[in-house]
C-alpha cells in the first residue's frame, strides 16, 4: 500500500478493506436502515408549569409570527407547513404557561 503513495496512485477499495471488513460495513449500514422513524425520548417533569427553563422557552419563542406565507421567510415550500405547525405549538406553549 505504501507503493501506491509513493507513485501518486490512489488506493483502490480493495487495499483500503478487506473483505471480511467489507461485510461488517455492509452489516452496520443496513443495521442502520429503517423504514419507521426513529425512537423519541420524552421525559414527564414532576412541575413544567413552574420550571424556569421552560417559562423562558416560551416567553423567547412566543414572538414567533403566528402566520406564516411561503415569502415570510426565505425556506423551501415543502418546510412550510412544519413552520406553521411549529408556530401553532409555540402559540398554544405561550397560552399555557401564562
Amino acid at each position: 500500500m505504501s507503493s501506491n503513495g509513493e507513485h501518486g496512485m490512489l488506493p483502490t477499495p480493495d487495499d483500503l478493506l478487506s473483505e471480511e471488513n467489507k461485510v461488517l460495513l455492509k452489516r452496520r449500514i443496513f443495521a442502520l436502515k429503517r423504514n419507521a422513524l426513529p425512537p423519541v425520548t420524552t421525559h414527564n417533569m414532576a412541575d413544567d408549569a413552574n420550571d424556569p427553563i421552560l417559562i423562558r422557552f416560551v416567553a423567547y419563542s412566543s414572538s414567533i409570527p403566528l402566520w406564516i406565507a411561503s415569502t415570510s421567510y426565505p425556506t423551501q415550500t415543502s418546510s412550510i407547513p412544519t413552520i406553521l405547525s411549529w408556530a401553532w405549538i409555540m402559540k398554544n406553549s405561550s397560552e399555557v404557561a401564562t
